[in-house]
């Protein structure tokens, strides 16, 4: 018998023990009445990545249908405010990997996990965010969604041809993706690169990413720029917001992973703020009148979009796969040009009209891609895979 955490209706701990021997860490939320599911979906998840955030607003949607989602989170363990984000679902299980230990047998450890958890759920479906577990002898259809090219993220990000294992992850990849019964991608630029890089796969379909508008519309706008920045990772070239940044008349805020700015005089327009709740980063948003995203390589774009939703101007790396999602509703820059930044930037400072335009832009744009539709168009293409029951009444 192993030990679990239950959050009742009251947001309040209750320890339990579980009745059999499932392996796991299990969280369940319960919402005060019945619940009935005509789905039950198996999702994996990431913790260390906008994945999460996808995956939350995927399996409320979800939920707000009718359907039950099962969150599987294979690669690390959940916050405290990851927690805390989750008791505003009427229902959710988050199972957490028991086995992430140091040694050889990790990777096969994880995988038998994975495969008791289905024995487990009983889903009718399996949602990989990610192709790492799509080879796996899964009983229920496999869909693999947010699929990221590690190779195109190396080249671009570090300009430059990727390690010496490139033919082997290749053909992982590829065997991974040819393996799931249908593969979801947000646009029809990654999709093309993937199948660049791996092949066609003509079981593939955009579904493009949504999330739910704020609750509240906030008009009063402060005068800062903000940027969200993972800090292991360069691609999202916070540096050039750095080098611009002494230039600027605004401060510029950053909103992620603790990134260190330069040490030169930058530090004192570039404000780190770390990671933050659910409530402060929606403030923060808000009340941004301004955000910059001068990346080299965006595959999704969730913080764009929550950009765009909470009304504000987008300053964006002009790459294809963003000008494919954004239109003529944000400013682009190359991602390696210092100078054309700070022009976009002060322009947007200096011309309140003009920021306040392209603003409502994005956001008239930016409710095109709602959690609900994403969800309409996830079952559409699900629908041959599975057998759908009606919710009981």
């Amino acid at each position: 018998m192993e030990s679990a955490w239950a959050i009742n209706s009251k947001n309040s701990y209750a320890h339990f023990r579980s009745a059999n021997n499932f392996t796991g860490c299990h969280l369940h939320l319960k919402a005060g009445r019945p619940f009935f599911s005509s789905l039950r979906i198996l999702m994996t998840t990431d913790t260390h990545s906008e994945v999460w955030s996808y995956s939350l607003e995927l399996a409320e949607a979800f939920h707000r249908k009718g359907h039950q989602v099962t969150l599987a989170a294979p690669g690390g363990s959940l916050s405290r405010e990851q927690r805390r984000q989750l008791r505003r679902l009427p229902r959710m299980e988050v199972f957490e990997n028991p086995h992430l230990l140091a040694g050889a047998n990790n990777a096969h450890a994880t995988r038998r996990w994975l495969l008791h958890l289905e024995r487990q759920v009983q889903p009718h479906l399996i949602h990989l965010n990610g192709y790492a577990h799509a080879t796996l002898p899964w009983q229920a259809p496999k869909v693999v969604a947010m699929p990221i090219c590690l190779l195109s993220w190396w080249q671009t990000s570090k300009k430059r041809t990727a390690p010496l294992l490139e033919s082997t992850y290749q053909e992982y990849v590829k065997r991974s993706l040819q393996a799931a019964d249908l593969v979801l991608v947000p646009t029809q630029t990654l999709l093309a690169s993937l199948e660049e890089s791996y092949g066609p796969l003509p079981q593939s379909r955009v579904v493009p990413v949504g999330r739910n508008p704020y609750p509240v519309h906030v008009t009063q706008k402060h005068p800062y720029v903000l940027t969200t920045s993972q800090g292991w990772d360069d691609h999202q070239n916070v540096v050039n917001l750095e080098r611009v940044a002494p230039r600027l008349t605004w401060p510029i805020y950053i909103l992620g992973n603790d990134h260190l700015p330069r040490r030169d005089n930058s530090h004192q327009w570039i404000n780190p703020i770390g990671q933050v709740s659910a409530k402060k980063r929606r403030t923060w948003f808000s009340q941004a009148a301004i955000y910059a995203l001068p990346t080299r390589y965006e595959p999704f774009g969730l913080a764009v979009l929550e950009a765009a939703m909470a009304d504000c101007a987008l300053v964006l790396g002009d790459i294809p796969n963003l000008r494919e999602v954004w239109g003529d509703t944000a400013l682009y820059v190359p991602p390696d040009d210092p100078q054309a930044l700070e022009v976009a930037l002060s322009l947007l400072m200096a011309d309140s009209n003009y920021r306040k335009l392209m603003a409502k832009r994005a956001y008239t744009h930016a409710q095109k891609f709602t959690a609900e539709r994403m969800v309409e168009q996830f079952l559409t293409y699900c629908r041959g895979l599975v057998s759908f029951c009606q919710p009981a009444i």
